[in-house]
């Protein structure tokens, strides 16, 4: 029993000698092989932060949507921590399962969505979106043109901006990219804004209609979304809307044609003004939109509009764009010259316009107004003539006359000529153009003449006067009281005017006899007034009325000085970005300067400044016919000049303001012909 037992004690320790051998690593199949033992999963780890949000410049379905880490200048470093797809809404979720350290880009390529401007399916659009940081939890980011923006602006400006950091950076970033789109408004960054189409108020209506702006501006010119937007992107990353990048050009996509100007800024005025004709319920923000969007031009010299005879169009597309200067060449009637090559421009009469107008209306063409922006993307213009109560609407895009309407207005008249129609303004935020006539100002929509004019009437007792100077983005238009000597200011916000006492006006320029024109530099928020009978410039530090300037209807200027030259000159321009001043006398004397900064201590009116007698004849009669414009970043004066040989026809005159000003000099007067070897172009036609 002993010996069975032992046995089966040896059995048992056998078994469990052959157990233990298959639980510790390896056992034979019976052919001498070793199976492995089995394995188990270990579970994965557990989510620790959510990103959900919305791609959209309309709702973009099917984009791909990445988290990259962010360095310290919030540009992605190429370290992947997350990918997925936007659903058919433009909604994404992407899962972590570790914090990021710092922080992150979002990026969304690819995917289509449903234009709000046409209705078109738009595709190919990478946009960003920077956080300075992913918490534990849920995390939104939004991810928009206008996120994209933001997001350039920020990597632009990190680690330089104040306190160095992308949470700094990003703050500066929403500050100023609202302002320079009107959306102060939308108070929160717009990562963490979801637009709401249908809404009619609010932070998500404000984007909205941003965005809706954005589309309407990519339908006017026929850009690409993706090439639009990254060139904005790339505009505005130094918080300015000029063209530029860190003052190097910024080009459309891979074509090669630089920004110009007037696409950020006039034309985006004008598609917010052409959203809004659409989408109602867009007006409150696309008013804004569209006055910021034409402060922005004026500040950096893309002022679309006259005073009298010379006006400028700057229009950028993907299929014809248009960098010219038009003229009211009197009997020759309109003329434009080709600034596409400023070195080399070329002048070409507007035949079928003019065969249209004269003589059958005008007998000559005195003025023109080119409109501030573009209306259902075409270009219009306002031309009259000074011995006519009646305007011509003209398409400049096609080339055509739109209409004729007759105003009821009263004659003016001031020492050299008499006029139903003295000047006037583009209002590119309203889409109108302002003209000065006898009864004061009267708005007319270029683009419909069936719309009733809108009138400021002119105060009591004053008289509008040959040249008026004008700042719609501050809703702004100055004019010389002709008949006393003094200045009228029309608010056409309020749609009413104000004037300056005797008192106040005698203490700015005691001298005046003949005030005969006023020019403003909206990018330094100066007036410059010109006399007949003085050689006394007055200039006027001048901001937005408001209840303590224009409470009792009496303008009261609060900083001014003067400036005495040389000659006397009659009519002046000026280029808001490079703030150079020109100015002509009756007949052959012109001045050429540049403003010194009003905030600066000691303010003198002018930092430099020379006086000069030319050879030439300019345009002798009244009002004058000077422009002073920025194109292609160099300022350029315009002068129509009566011919020398046939003193009857017109020439163009184009001067290179800054070579000008540099000329050699001797008692501040130019010893040689300012004309000869320094000015661009003598343009006959």
């Amino acid at each position: 029993m002993s010996n069975k037992l032992n046995l089966l004690q040896h059995g048992a320790i056998l078994a469990v000698c052959i157990t233990l051998a298959s639980c510790g690593g390896g056992s034979s199949n019976g052919s001498g092989d070793t199976v492995a033992p089995p394995t188990t999963t270990a579970p994965p780890p557990a989510a620790v932060a959510t990103l959900s949000g919305t791609v959209v410049a309309g709702p973009t379905k099917g984009a791909s949507v990445t988290l990259y880490d962010a360095d310290a200048s919030g540009k992605a470093t190429g370290t992947v921590l997350g990918t997925t797809t936007s659903d058919a809404s433009g909604n994404y979720v992407l899962t972590l399962t570790a914090l990021p350290k710092g922080a992150v880009v979002v990026t969304a390529s690819g995917g289509e969505y449903v234009s709000e401007a046409d209705g078109s399916t738009q595709k190919g659009l990478t946009l960003n979106a920077l956080l300075p940081a992913v918490v534990g939890g849920a995390n939104t980011a939004v991810i928009s043109p206008l996120s994209h923006f933001e997001t350039a602006f920020a990597q632009n400006a990190a680690p330089t901006g104040a306190g160095g950091d992308v949470k700094t950076a990003l703050a500066a970033a929403h500050a100023s990219i609202t302002a320079l789109f009107g959306a102060s408004a939308l108070t929160d960054p717009a990562s963490s804004v979801k637009p709401n189409f249908t809404a009619t108020s609010g932070q998500a209506y404000v984007l909205a209609v941003l965005l809706g702006t954005f589309e309407q501006l990519r339908k006017n010119t026929a850009f690409t979304g993706a090439d639009l937007y990254q060139a904005l992107a790339d505009d505005i990353a130094d918080g300015k809307l000029d063209g530029l990048k860190n003052g190097v050009v910024v080009n459309i996509g891979t074509s090669g044609k630089p920004v110009l100007p007037s696409l950020f800024t006039t034309q985006l005025s004008g598609a917010a003004n052409d959203y809004a004709i659409a989408n109602p319920a867009a007006l409150t923000q696309t008013m804004l939109t569209s006055a910021a969007a034409q402060k922005n031009g004026a500040q950096i010299g893309n002022v679309i509009g006259s005073s009298g005879a010379i006006a400028p169009l700057q229009n950028a597309s993907a299929t014809t764009g248009t960098n010219a200067v038009y003229f009211a060449a009197r009997r020759d009637g309109l003329i434009s010259l080709d600034m596409s090559n400023p070195a080399a421009p070329v002048a070409t009469r507007m035949s079928a316009i003019n065969a249209a107008v004269m003589p059958s209306i005008f007998t000559s063409i005195d003025g023109v107004i080119v409109a501030g922006t573009q209306i259902q993307s075409k270009s219009y213009a306002v031309l009259y003539s000074y011995a006519s109560s009646a305007i011509v609407s003209v398409n400049l895009t096609d080339g055509k006359v739109v209409g004729k309407l007759d105003l009821k207005v009263a004659r003016t008249s001031f020492s050299g000529a008499s006029a139903f129609i003295a000047g006037g303004i583009a209002d590119g935020a309203r889409s109108l153009v302002w003209l000065a006539t006898g009864s004061g100002l009267v708005g007319i929509n270029p683009a419909d003449l069936t719309i009733a004019p809108i009138s400021i009437a002119q105060p009591s007792g004053t008289q509008i006067s040959e040249n008026i100077g004008g700042d719609p983005s501050l809703n702004l238009i100055f004019s010389p009281d002709y008949a006393n000597n003094n200045l009228v200011v029309f608010d056409l916000q309020q749609k009413k005017a104000y004037v300056s006492t005797n008192a106040d006006w005698k203490a700015i320029s005691p001298s005046f006899s003949e005030l005969d024109g006023v020019a403003l530099d909206a990018g330094y928020g100066v007036a410059i007034a010109n006399p007949e009978g003085s050689n006394v410039v007055s200039l006027i530090k001048y901001d937005a009325l408001t209840a303590s300037n224009s409470s009792t209807g009496i303008y009261t200027p609060k900083k001014f000085t003067s400036f005495t030259t040389k000659n006397y000159y009659a009519g002046a321009a000026v280029d808001s970005k490079s703030h150079y001043v020109l100015m002509v006398g009756e007949g052959s004397s012109i001045g050429i300067g540049q403003l010194d900064d009003p905030t600066l201590p000691g303010w003198k009116g002018f930092a430099s400044f020379v006086d000069a007698t030319t050879a030439y004849r300019f345009e002798p009669h009244d009002p004058h016919a000077v422009g002073a414009f920025n194109i292609g970043g160099k300022s350029h004066g315009f002068l129509l000049n009566q011919s020398k040989v046939t003193g009857s026809s017109y020439e163009i005159l184009v001067l290179d303001l800054a070579g000008l000003l540099a000329s050699p000099a001797s008692a501040g007067r130019l010893n040689t012909d300012p004309l000869a070897g320094t000015f661009v172009k003598h343009v006959s036609y």
